[in-house]
């Protein structure tokens, strides 16, 4: 008999930023995350001595995409300019991406909206990519 099957399911993973469950996504890629540093950096010296260096920095980004007509577009944006009104740190918020049907989870508890969508109109629905930076995530990439 062979290995079992495994499955997945978008509809399994969740983003939360600020208490605000995300919904909508585009068709595709929807939801990237990236570190703003390695993790490690090396240095090799002129007699090919190599020296790995761990990196403190644990900031970085995550970017979604969701259709022009989800909800969370007005959520989002009313966070966005409370932030820009607002006393320092009024947009700041916990970000979360789990998958609810495996182990993978990413979070950071400080991140905020830093780049807003582009508005485009065409013929068909088009997205809205909103770009959140978090000052420190704990990572686990898990299988499901």
């Amino acid at each position: 008999m062979g290995a079992p099957m495994k499955e997945y399911d978008f509809d399994q993973v969740t983003f939360v930023f600020a208490g605000i469950i995300a919904k909508g996504f585009v068709d595709g890629s929807a939801v990237t995350l990236e570190e703003a540093s390695p993790r490690f950096t090396k240095k090799v010296g002129i007699d090919g001595t190599v020296t790995r260096s761990k990196m403190m920095d644990r900031s970085g980004k995550c970017t979604i995409k969701l259709m022009q007509s989800s909800e969370v577009n007005d959520q989002y944006s009313a966070i966005a300019q409370q932030d820009i009104i607002g006393p320092n740190g009024a947009g700041v918020g916990a970000l979360q991406i789990q998958d609810n049907q495996g182990r993978t989870l990413h979070h950071a508890a400080e991140a905020w909206i830093s780049e807003v969508p582009k508005p485009e109109w065409d013929k068909d629905a088009t997205a809205r990519e909103w770009v959140f930076e978090f000052a420190e995530i704990t990572s686990v990439f898990g299988g499901n």
